[in-house]
């Protein structure tokens, strides 16, 4: 299995493409809900199921080792002027932290040969892992937000996780309707 296959152009415009949308839809959602909800945090849970349902996507129909990494990099980048991504407006950790998440959710992805028990092991390792890395850099920069995310820690994780399975579980769902498709076709490594 040669996990290093080359992006083609169109995968690549489509990995970008996907990680702009991600963005534009967590802002919009993020705020929306921000603006309807009086609940600090509660932008993330939406926000989750759009993560994880264009993670997922994006490696079910390009099937290259790179896809959730490059899309969450692009994410962390466009996140940087907004609170988005983790940290306030400005949080320059946030990229190599979204970075890190993509790499987390992609490697068992990958390593499982793109089979479901692979999604399924790397839900729980993007998350804990992924978003436990968080802890250290708020704490170490001494940010705000570092003692409410701790307290949070363990119930959030397990809300997300489900609320991430759900994402999941609609990615497969529109994938399985979309995959013959001849512009899926052409994506798909």
């Amino acid at each position: 299995m040669n996990i290093f296959k080359k992006f083609s152009t169109k995968q690549i415009v489509f990995v970008a493409l996907m990680a702009a949308l991600l963005f534009a839809v967590d802002f919009a959602l993020g705020s929306w809900v921000n603006s309807i909800s009086s609940l600090p945090g509660m932008s993330s849970f939406v926000n989750t199921l759009a993560n994880v349902f264009v993670l997922t996507l994006a490696i079910l129909i390009t099937r290259k080792f790179g896809a959730p990494t490059i899309i969450y990099g692009i994410y962390g980048i466009l996140a940087l002027p907004t609170s988005l991504g983790g940290g306030g407006p400005g949080f320059w950790p946030k990229i190599p932290l979204c970075i890190l998440s993509g790499l987390l959710f992609e490697l068992p992805i990958v390593l499982s040969n793109f089979k479901r028990k692979g999604f399924i092991i790397s839900l729980p390792l993007f998350f804990i892992i992924g978003y436990g890395a968080y802890l250290p850099v708020y704490y170490i920069m001494g940010m705000p937000e570092f003692s409410s995310l701790a307290k949070l820690f363990i119930p959030g994780a397990v809300i997300l996780l489900i609320i991430g399975y759900i994402g999941m579980w609609l990615s497969f769902k529109v994938y399985n309707r979309i995959k013959n498709k001849s512009v899926i076709r052409q994506l798909t490594g």
